[in-house]
């Protein structure tokens, strides 16, 4: 699994003295990813918190750990995948870590830009996940230290 020789916290400059509420680690596959995503709301049921706000929470979960699987991890059979969940009284931060391929060019989603297609009646490729956790989340860190990709979704509770 993933070595957990430094504090993931440190590097995504979480405040000190969060609670955490949900913690994960499993195997890449998108079986895993459904169990861990049916953990974390079950989670956010336990915790109270309000229907739409755990919706929020899931579905940019859901985004960025199906980017995990799909990109991260796409040379790869699996890999490990580790969230943990944060909280105080007005945020609650989600940290994802892994130890797959760099989003590309180690930039955050935010400050890159998507292939336009070929082919006139083709979509452009990528960024719509993206584009979802941005619009639901109240900011998007990125980092990658030690081989592996740490990214933080903050989600503002008022």
């Amino acid at each position: 699994m993933i070595d957990d020789h430094a504090d993931d916290s440190v590097f995504l400059g979480l405040p000190e003295g969060l609670s955490v509420v949900f913690e994960t680690e499993f195997e890449s596959s998108p079986n895993n990813v459904r169990d861990a995503l049916a953990g974390l709301r079950s989670c956010l049921d336990k915790i109270q918190t309000d229907d739409n706000f755990a919706g929020s929470v899931e579905i940019a979960a859901a985004e960025a750990l199906n980017n995990v699987v799909e990109h991260a991890y796409r040379n790869a059979d699996i890999g490990p995948i580790k969230i943990a969940t944060y909280m105080d009284q007005s945020t609650l931060y989600l940290a994802i870590v892994d130890s797959g391929a760099p989003l590309p060019d180690t930039l955050p989603p935010s400050k890159r830009t998507f292939e336009k297609p070929d082919k006139a009646d083709e979509p452009p490729e990528g960024g719509f996940g993206w584009n979802l956790i941005m619009h639901l989340c109240s900011d998007v860190r990125y980092q990658r230290l030690s081989n592996r990709n740490h990214l933080l979704l903050r989600f503002a509770r008022n």
